[in-house]
C-alpha cells in the first residue's frame, strides 16, 4: 500500500469578521494568572465555509473576557448562571486575527459580538459601496 504525504494542506481562515455557529466546547487546562488559578474552555466555531476555528478562552467575568463577550453575544447580558452547552448551535460574530510563530500561522479569535452587530456592519459596507457617486451632480460637470 502506498502513502502520499501532502504538505502544507491546512490553510487558516483569512483575517476578518465572520458570522459563525458554536460547534462545540471542552474544558481546557487551568492557567495561572494574576487572578490565581483560572479555568479555561476551548470553543470551536464553525465558519460555515468548511473551516472551523478553535479558541482557548480563560473563564472569568469582567474586563475584556472573551467568554463573557461570547455569552453576552448569544444569550444576552442578563444571563447570569449559564452553561457552555447552551451555546451549541447558536450564532454570533467573531473577529479573527493571525499570529505568526516561526513558519506557522495561527488563527485567533480576538473579539466576539452579537449577530445584530455583524449584520449592521455588513449593511453599512454594502450601502457605502452601493453608490459612491450619490452626491455628485453629473449634469454640473
Amino acid at each position: 500500500m502506498k502513502f502520499k504525504r501532502e504538505r502544507n494542506v491546512f490553510q487558516p481562515p483569512a483575517e476578518g469578521n465572520y458570522l459563525v455557529a458554536v460547534a462545540g466546547w471542552k474544558e481546557g487546562k487551568q492557567k495561572n494568572t494574576i487572578m490565581g488559578l483560572t479555568p479555561s474552555a476551548v470553543v470551536t466555531f464553525d465558519l460555515g465555509n468548511g473551516q472551523k476555528v478553535m479558541q482557548s478562552m480563560l473563564v472569568y467575568s469582567g474586563g475584556n473576557s472573551l467568554v463573557e463577550k461570547l455569552f453576552d453575544a448569544i444569550l444576552g447580558e442578563d444571563a447570569d448562571d449559564v452553561h457552555f452547552d447552551e451555546l451549541i448551535g447558536k450564532e454570533c460574530g467573531i473577529e479573527v486575527k493571525h499570529n505568526h510563530v516561526g513558519e506557522v500561522t495561527y488563527a485567533n479569535v480576538v473579539d466576539v459580538f452579537p449577530v445584530s452587530a455583524f449584520e449592521n456592519e455588513e449593511g453599512e459596507e454594502d450601502e457605502e459601496q452601493e453608490d459612491p457617486f450619490e452626491d455628485i451632480d453629473f449634469d454640473q460637470i
